[in-house]
């Protein structure tokens, strides 16, 4: 797991890489943490993979005339935001309401970020990794939504047809909001069935850090 203070700079970091480059090397590192603070602050899992690839989508555009960002995941983050709240604006104005996703008692948001993105990619993972989905979707859903491996791809890696995956991962992300899994750290009785033994120590870990005072 990266976090804010130990992540490496990036290939934006280095002013001579191809405008390309700097975006792919973008979405390698940063597509999951995107995802997971999206999430975080908007609670619809159902539009932030899309209104996050318009931001690539965009900055594939943009990028190669107006020059690479100073923070290229924040610019991402920012646009992909604006998707999100576009979207949710236009929901209202059709009087639709859509199932937000749970979020557990006591937990958060991360705040409006600044120069540096919060990194709530474990909480996403644990998300994907909840006993109330099917196995077979736990393991296709972090890997589409923390890593941004392609459907495509993933249903490769499953030897399964393409729509057959397609329709597994959908089928999961609705099963989240309607059966209200929550967002946040589970509790500790709760990992266990979500983790072996290996991963639950690991998982500890890094709770105990992030919770130590700085």
């Amino acid at each position: 797991m990266t976090s804010t203070s130990d992540r490496s700079s990036t290939s934006a970091d280095r002013p001579g890489d191809a405008p390309d480059d700097v975006l792919a090397a973008t979405h390698r590192s940063e597509w999951g943490r995107l995802v997971s603070l999206l999430v975080a602050r908007t609670r619809r899992l159902d539009l932030v993979e899309d209104a996050l690839a318009e931001a690539f989508a965009r900055a594939a555009a943009r990028w190669p005339v107006d020059g690479v960002p100073a923070n290229p995941a924040g610019w991402l983050y920012t646009t992909a935001h604006r998707q999100v709240l576009g979207r949710l604006r236009g929901e209202a104005v059709a009087g639709r309401k859509a199932a937000l996703l749970a979020v557990r008692p006591g937990w958060a948001a991360p705040a409006e970020p600044g120069d540096e993105l919060p990194d709530e990619r474990l909480h996403l993972i644990l998300l994907c990794c909840h006993p109330a989905l099917p196995v077979e979707s736990r393991s296709a859903l972090a890997l589409r939504l923390v890593i941004g491996t392609s459907t495509e791809q993933i249903a490769r890696l499953f030897l399964v047809p393409t729509p057959t995956m397609a329709a597994r991962i959908t089928r999961a992300k609705k099963k989240i909001a309607a059966a209200g899994i929550p967002l946040g750290a589970p509790a500790a009785d709760e990992l266990a069935g979500r983790l072996d033994e290996g991963q639950l120590a690991q998982v500890n870990s890094t709770l105990a850090s992030r919770a130590a005072p700085r």
